[in-house]
């Protein structure tokens, strides 16, 4: 999906816990766009603890609703925050570029790629669960 200036793309699943949190990681994207270096490392630990909370509320129901592939889903789960990881210890030893290029670039791009796929998979799956 293109990105528009205003907004980041992705898609929406259906599913009100993941629909919120999709949201909450879009706005947190959206703000990496337009901060200033200063920022830039604050934003990225607050994006890593969104993550942490976000990828264990969607653990949680894959467990609940025995979502066959949840190992491979928790595996990226677990690469992307070793990813997130690996990028503030580059920002902290003076990486700022790569560091805006994960924000602004990177992440976002992952992020509505994992939602029209890995999520929408669980998303769809659990509705099917939770009739």
């Amino acid at each position: 999906m293109a990105d528009a200036a205003d907004h980041l793309a992705y898609s929406r699943t259906n599913n009100a816990m993941i629909d919120e949190d999709h949201a909450h990681c879009a706005e947190l994207l959206m703000r990496c766009r337009m901060a200033e270096e200063s920022a830039l490392l604050g934003l990225l630990d607050e994006l890593a603890a969104h993550f942490e909370a976000h990828f264990a509320r969607e653990e949680a129901l894959m467990q609940e609703t025995g979502f066959p592939p949840m190992p491979i889903h928790k595996t990226e789960h677990r690469r992307v925050l070793a990813w997130t990881a690996n990028i503030a210890d580059a920002a902290r030893d003076g990486d700022i570029a790569r560091l805006r290029t994960f924000l602004t670039v990177d992440a976002p791009r992952w992020f509505a790629d994992h939602a029209a796929t890995m999520d929408m998979a669980t998303a769809n799956w659990a509705a099917a669960r939770q009739r």
